[in-house]
């Protein structure tokens, strides 16, 4: 049963190997096109798994906040980040 199996993937490789040297130029176009496919997925995953998927290098990365100031003169925002200590904020509410 398996040496049936093998012997008929080896005639389907013979197969196809004969149809892409019969159809070159077809075949240098769809082993670009999954190259680039391959290389497009690669870098996506990438940079999600940079950018979302792994924590921050910092310690405590849960309590990093972003502060933004609007000025109106030129309607951008200038974005400051810094990490902030919660027990120093629990700390200002509660009046000490």
């Amino acid at each position: 049963m398996l040496q049936n199996m093998f012997s008929t993937l080896w005639a389907d490789i013979r197969y196809a190997v004969r149809v892409m040297l019969r159809t070159p130029l077809f075949t240098v176009t769809v082993v670009l096109t999954v190259a680039i496919a391959i290389a497009a997925n690669a870098t996506i995953f990438t940079v999600v798994n940079a950018v979302m998927l792994r924590s921050l290098p910092y310690a405590e990365p849960d309590r990093i906040m972003q502060v933004a100031e609007k000025k109106r003169q030129a309607q951008l925002a200038h974005v400051r980040c810094f990490r902030a200590e919660l027990s120093f904020l629990a700390g200002a509410d509660a009046g000490v």
